[in-house]
């Protein structure tokens, strides 16, 4: 009995090997021809492949690392069996009044066989050439410079890898890194939900980041316009990298993978609830420093009064009453916080009112300097404030008695408040609570 077990175990071993075999030859199919008859049969590979893909391609198309200042751009391109290819994209380096808008090309494309495949477009492409034309792009296309790099651009991209979910390319000539995947939407369609989603996660007001990954922390700066620089401090940092990323419709992607600690990430997406960005393994997350912007920013958010918790709105009806009683014919308009349009541009309460005149209102802002900043995500502090309300109109005996007032409605704002805003990353409402308090209100930009 035992020996007919150890046959049974001998076969069954026979079998997993031939078993195994047969599958490693099934997976290099072409084994056994020769290296010419294998490229070539990977070359009509390819191009079956770059056919097949029902809505084309969007190409995350960087120009090489010589030049550090581009972002990366979503390309898209169709191909067909006979060596035509459809591109298109909506860059700032269109030509003939294009810039900016949405363009389609078509040229011929051609799959060399090299040491590999090498993916060449080898005709003008009005969307694709602008990037490899040697003329620099700021001269373009008035000056033509012999020899030129241009913007490091390449058409000649080497193959890395290909199949009919990614194909990762490098630049021939200047090493710039391209990926190609198959397009999940129309082409408009997939520009518009990438701008979208630019200026859900950033903004030129909100554009500095909190990168962690629990352990460790850096920052970005800059992300809105595709190329920022990422280093150990927001501000007096000592080393910092420049990264380039293409915008998707779900978040964005560096152009390589991205160092924290032991972590690394490339792909970053928004996560549900729209409050950071995570990387594909979840061990990274990107937090905007929104808090920081309402710290400094010069935009006013201004107070919405039925919001306003029964203590502050105290407060704020006695300025009311001190504007009543310096002018009859003044009334309190609105309070936030903000750059008044004062004289000496005071950054604080910015208080606004009217004066009423002939039949017609005419409204005035002052400010009341304030100290605002943001030591922790989520938390604003208030504490100190030292100027006047600077305008002209607010003169005569009683203007003393709205200093005081809007005074005595700072030192209640002269405390730390937790922030709830409408936008984790491009903040327009902010509801404030205080921490050592129950008074609330809330703000919107306007």
């Amino acid at each position: 009995m035992k020996d007919i077990k150890a046959i049974c175990v001998i076969l069954l071993a026979g079998v997993t090997a031939l078993a195994t075999t047969s599958c490693r030859f099934e997976d290099d199919e072409y084994f056994g021809e020769s290296a010419a008859l294998r490229i070539e049969h990977k070359a009509q590979d390819m191009q079956h492949t770059l056919a097949s893909a029902q809505n084309g391609w969007v190409i995350q198309y960087f120009c090489g690392r010589e030049v550090s200042v581009f972002e990366g751009f979503n390309l898209f391109a169709s191909f067909d069996q006979n060596s035509k290819v459809t591109m298109a994209g909506n860059h700032r380096f269109l030509r003939d009044g294009n810039a900016g808008k949405y363009t389609e090309s078509t040229s011929l494309y051609q799959i060399l066989k090299e040491e590999g495949l090498v993916l060449a477009f080898n005709t003008w492409n009005d969307v694709l050439t602008p990037f490899v034309d040697p003329v620099a792009w700021y001269y373009a296309p008035e000056l033509i410079v012999k020899d030129g790099a241009g913007m490091n651009g390449d058409q000649n991209l080497v193959v890395l890898s290909f199949s009919d979910k990614e194909i990762l390319l490098r630049g021939e000539r200047f090493q710039g890194h391209v990926r190609m995947i198959p397009c999940d939407r129309p082409w408009q369609d997939y520009i518009n939900d990438s701008e979208t989603m630019r200026n859900a996660i950033s903004s030129d007001a909100v554009n500095e980041y909190f990168v962690t990954n629990g352990t460790e922390t850096k920052y970005i700066s800059g992300l809105h316009n595709g190329r920022m620089r990422y280093s150990e401090q927001l501000v007096n940092y000592v080393q910092n990298d420049s990264l380039s990323c293409v915008f998707t419709p779900t978040g964005l992607r560096f152009e390589t993978p991205v160092e924290l600690g032991e972590d690394k990430f490339q792909e970053l997406t928004l996560t549900d609830d729209k409050t950071h960005l995570v990387s594909e393994d979840g061990k990274v997350t990107v937090t905007a420093a929104w808090s920081k912007y309402l710290a400094t920013t010069n935009d006013i958010f201004w107070i919405d009064m039925e919001s306003v918790s029964d203590d502050l709105k105290a407060e704020i009806e006695k300025v009311a009453a001190a504007f009543t009683a310096w002018n009859k014919n003044s009334s309190l308009s609105r309070i936030g916080f903000g750059l008044s349009n004062a004289s000496n541009g005071v950054n604080g309460i910015v208080v606004e009112w009217g004066v009423k005149s002939f039949g017609r209102i005419t409204l005035y802002k002052g400010g009341l300097s304030m100290k605002r900043h943001s030591d922790s995500l989520g938390e604003l502090t208030i504490e100190s404030f030292d100027e006047p309300l600077p305008d002209n109109s607010l003169s005569g005996s009683n203007r003393g008695k709205v200093v005081e007032a809007v005074y005595e409605l700072g030192k209640v704002l002269s405390t730390t408040w937790s922030l709830t805003p409408d936008s984790y990353f491009a903040p327009t409402t902010v509801t404030y609570t205080a921490k050592n308090g129950s008074a609330t209100f809330t703000t919107t930009k306007q």
